[in-house]
This record gives structure tokens, sequence and C-alpha cells, in this order.
């Protein structure tokens, strides 16, 4: 079994609103891949053309290329239904735009960063929710992924229906389709009071390659920098790197540390080097 190191990565605005920020400490620290979600306070989805080829150009500029970009895309509640919380949308600004025209308009923000890669939800949480639910959105972007060359990642996360890791591997069983893969994320289960199992992520990393690292704190109810909490990361990943049976992971910290998103950031990184080097045996 090859024991290719995982990509490192982090998200645009995990240490901060501005994107030149980011981009001075990813070169500073020699990151070359970039999961964008904010780009200066705004979600990729409320950028127009020229601010979207404008950002491109400055990560391009900095060395870094897009792994995938963290759409808002059904982290809403679908019609009929009452969410329990609406959760952070991080600049995310409908603007009146239909489900479809987001849809697309997706499309052209991943197109514009040069990636195939574009994060969904699996809609606000609800009470009486089933994976058939899904079915009619999931089926128009799964069209729309298949006639556009895009990749979708449904991303567990504890105000959405999918929550837990072991339920987004339920989910990528059912909708078996290379066009859909995971973003499993276990300080998500840990925040939903959930800890999954091996076996939870081995059947999650078959559908999987992109992970997001963060840790939790179960005793101050909240999330701190790696290493600060209580989610064993590197037990995780040694069962992630088992699982994977050589295929490549991108390993992409979303600190989630609002008061020092920089710091945070620095050293959730530094932590998580640390923790690669001991599981891959660098």
């Amino acid at each position: 079994m090859s024991s290719s190191l995982p990509h490192l990565c982090a998200i645009s605005d995990e240490t901060g609103p501005q994107l030149d920020d980011f981009l001075e400490f990813a070169v500073e620290v020699g990151l070359t891949r970039i999961e964008v979600r904010g780009v200066d306070g705004h979600n990729p989805l409320s950028l127009d053309p020229a601010q979207l080829k404008d950002a491109a150009r400055r990560i391009a500029a900095a060395g870094l290329t897009v792994a995938g970009i963290a759409t808002p895309l059904l982290k809403w509640p679908p019609p009929g239904k009452m969410a329990q919380t609406e959760g952070d949308q991080f600049g995310f600004d409908r603007a009146g735009r239909t489900d479809i025209e987001l849809f697309e308009d997706a499309i052209a923000a991943a197109d514009a960063f040069g990636t195939r890669n574009m994060r969904i939800f699996s809609y606000l949480a609800y009470d009486g929710f089933k994976l058939d639910d899904l079915n009619r959105d999931f089926d128009t972007l799964l069209a729309l992924a298949e006639r556009y060359d895009k990749v979708l990642r449904v991303e567990n996360e504890h105000v959405c229906n999918i929550a837990h890791v072991s339920q987004l591997a339920d989910l990528l069983e059912v909708f078996d389709t290379p066009r859909l893969e995971g973003i499993p994320d276990v300080a998500n289960s840990y925040c939903d009071g959930d800890h999954p199992s091996d076996d939870d992520i081995a059947r999650v990393i078959k559908h999987s390659t992109h992970i997001h690292i963060k840790d939790f704190s179960v005793e101050r109810g909240r999330f701190v920098q790696l290493g600060d909490g209580d989610v064993p990361t590197a037990n995780y990943l040694a069962t992630m790197r088992e699982a994977a049976a050589g295929t490549q992971l991108t390993l992409s910290i979303e600190t989630h540390v609002p008061e020092t998103p920089l710091e945070a950031t620095r050293h959730s990184l530094a932590e998580l080097n640390r923790i690669v080097g001991t599981v891959w045996g660098a």
C-alpha cells in the first residue's frame, strides 16, 4: 500500500476575512492548496464575474491551486419545511436567486477558480427528514455535475440533516456515484454528541478524499484550535489512512476559532503537520 503523504490545505477565511491575509499566511507556511469559502468577507456565490476573476488571479499569483469551493448549496430548508436553525452562512446572500440560479452560479464560480469540486449540504435540520427528501435537488445537481464535469462533496454539518460521519456514510452509499463524494468532519460529529466508530470512518473514506480538520472541546462546548479539544485526531487519521488504501487524501484546516483566527489556524496547521508526521511516518 502506498504511503503518500496527504495534501495539506486550509479554508480561505479561517485566518480572517481578507483573502490577501490568507495568501500571505499560506506562502509563509508553505501551503500549496486553498479551499475557497470567503473572499474579502463574501462567499464565492456572492461575487460577480470580475470579482471572481480577480480572486482567482490573486490565488494563482500566490502559487496556490484551489482544492474546491465551499458553497452554501442546500444549507437551507426545502419548500414546506421549517429549519431548526440557520447556521453560519459565511457571507452568502441569496439576493433573490432561485435554487437553480444558485446551482448555476456555483458552477460558474468553480470554473472561475479552476476546480471541479463543490461542497454542498443536506438542508438545514428539520423534523422528519428522510434521505429521499434529497432526491429532487441531488438529482438536479448531479445532472449539472455530469454536464459540467464537477464533483459534489457533501459535508456532515451539525446544523444540517446529515450531522454525523455515520449519516454521511449512509448517504454516500445510497447515492453511489463518482460525481458525489463526502467531506467527513469528525469535529462536527463531536459537536453534535456523536463519536464516529472506525467502521463509520472506513465506510465514509470509500467515497471521500477531502477531509475537514478541526477540534471540539466538550467541556467548553465550542471549537478550539487543534490539539486543545477532545477529538483524537491522530487516531482518526490513522484509521483514514488505512481505509484509503493508498489513495492520497487532502486534509483541510477549518479552525473555527473566530477570536484569534490567524493564530489558531497557524497553531492548528503546525499540530496537523506533527500528527501527519506521526501517522504517515514522515
